[in-house]
């Protein structure tokens, strides 16, 4: 269970990891990777995620995995547009998104009324933290921007991880 949310060059998360029963794994996982200039923001089960990021990191095709992957992820690429891309039943589609922002995990949909309401990705997991029992830990953003310091607000720590040309 997880928030992720992609806003303005931005992409947050929580940190919080735990089985669909609700047992709690870690307060400090990561959820995001940085592949050849793009950030790929993952929720789900930890296997079908680990798989999915081996796929791509080898150059292979998402849709060659078994169908009985069924995952949601965020991409946003340094040059480009950002997408949200499904991966089912051995299918794989994408959309845009918007100007308005897209989150996806437990947190969703608390994280979107935020961004719609004018908030940035940061804040809109530090609120979908709030009411969603299945987010937690740390915030952390991402981007191909100028990074920012950091900064603690309201007891969430906000880590931002600056863009490593290296990877």
């Amino acid at each position: 269970m997880t928030t992720i949310a992609i806003k303005d060059g931005v992409m947050a998360c929580d940190s919080k990891e735990s089985y669909s029963d609700g047992m709690i794994t870690s307060w400090d996982a990561w959820k995001v990777a940085l592949h050849e200039d793009c950030y790929y923001g993952f929720c789900g089960s930890s296997h079908w995620i680990t798989l999915a990021m081996d796929t791509i990191r080898n150059n292979g095709k998402l849709e060659s995995l078994s169908p009985d992957i069924d995952l949601v992820f965020l991409r946003m690429p340094k040059k480009g547009k950002p997408s949200v891309v499904y991966l089912a039943d051995g299918h794989l589609s994408q959309e845009d998104v918007t100007k308005n922002g897209y989150a996806i995990g437990s947190g969703m949909p608390y994280a979107m009324v935020a961004m719609s309401c004018g908030k940035s990705a940061v804040d809109a997991v530090k609120e979908a933290i709030k009411w969603d029992c299945f987010s937690g830990g740390k915030v952390r953003a991402y981007s191909f921007n100028k990074p920012e310091k950091k900064v603690k607000r309201l007891k969430t720590e906000v880590e931002v991880v600056p863009y490593d040309e290296t990877n």
